[in-house]
């Protein structure tokens, strides 16, 4: 039986399991985490807990450790950062005209990179507008 815990990183986000190694966590808690993105930040709606070794599909991420008041701080600072850069984008495709929706602006716990997700009715114009040579 392995120990996991249950992590989520958006408010009705989904949950995603993680190995606690020899961490104690309660639900509500922070917790620094390894993903595909690098370090996040979440906040435990699992607790520890105990699971057959066959009901789990693949290897388990780990957790890092618990966050720090200063951990959490940071975290605040780039929500805010989120809201700021949300305010401006929408200001910036009203001036350009565009029939456009800012889905979602996310940034990394170390601040080190923000993506931006919009909904666009041309394509080409918005990359016109952003300045972008090619997308993913």
């Amino acid at each position: 039986m392995k120990n996991i815990i249950g992590v989520r990183f958006k408010k009705l986000g989904k949950i995603y399991f993680f190995n606690p190694k020899y961490i104690h966590v309660r639900k509500g808690d922070k917790v620094i985490v390894e993903t595909s993105q690098g370090e996040e930040i979440g906040e435990v709606v699992i607790p520890n807990r105990y699971v057959n070794d066959e009901k789990i599909l693949e290897p388990l991420k780990k957790v890092i450790r618990i966050a720090s008041y200063k951990d959490c701080k940071r975290y605040d600072e780039c929500k805010k950062i989120e809201k700021v850069l949300r305010k401006n984008n929408i200001s910036y495709f009203e001036k350009w005209k565009f029939h456009t929706g800012l889905f979602h602006v996310i940034s990394s716990r170390k601040n080190s990179k923000c993506d931006i997700y919009i909904h666009s009715d041309s394509i080409e114009r918005a990359k016109q507008a952003l300045g972008i040579q090619t997308t993913k």
